[in-house]
């Protein structure tokens, strides 16, 4: 079946609404039908696969250190991130996960940035993905002006 031949709601149904990919050549297909429901779409549709390619040329770019270290022979590169290391007393949690090579996560930034909800589901989604997790939670005391000061970033995953 030619593009041509499928209708307004057909294209919508797959594209839109469906998990068909975005590519190029289908957009150029979309820009240059005569249908004006078709040109919105084609304009919706852009602004997506824009968005698609940025992420898949961020991803490509963050991982290009772990590639180059792959390729070398290392397969245990640990993601770290930590929380908690702006109050002088208070908890400090850092955790440490490694991830089988090659796996990427689309659409992870930053934790901090995504709801609790989508976060949560992320979690649970990665969760059979992951081959080690290490965590460390501290809790830096208020001190003595005698004591010297603690820094809560010197504390971090350690192996449990």
């Amino acid at each position: 079946m030619k593009f041509s031949d499928l209708s307004i709601e057909e294209i919508r149904q797959q594209f839109l609404h469906g998990h068909q990919p975005i590519t190029a050549h289908f957009l150029n297909k979309l820009g240059r039908d005569p249908r004006q429901g078709v040109r919105k779409m084609h304009e919706f549709l852009k602004k997506r696969y824009e968005k698609e390619r940025a992420e898949r040329l961020r991803i490509q770019n963050m991982l290009n250190f772990e590639r180059l270290l792959w390729k070398s022979g290392v397969r245990s590169i640990a993601g770290v991130d930590e929380v908690g290391v702006g109050p002088l007393a208070g908890p400090v949690v850092a955790a440490a996960v490694v991830f089988p090579p090659g796996t990427e996560l689309a659409g992870i930034d930053d934790s901090k940035q995504i709801e609790p909800e989508q976060r949560d589901a992320v979690a649970d989604e990665r969760q059979h993905q992951q081959q080690r997790i290490g965590r460390s939670d501290q809790w830096h005391q208020c001190h003595d002006d005698d004591q010297p000061e603690q820094n809560p970033q010197s504390v971090g995953p350690r192996r449990h």
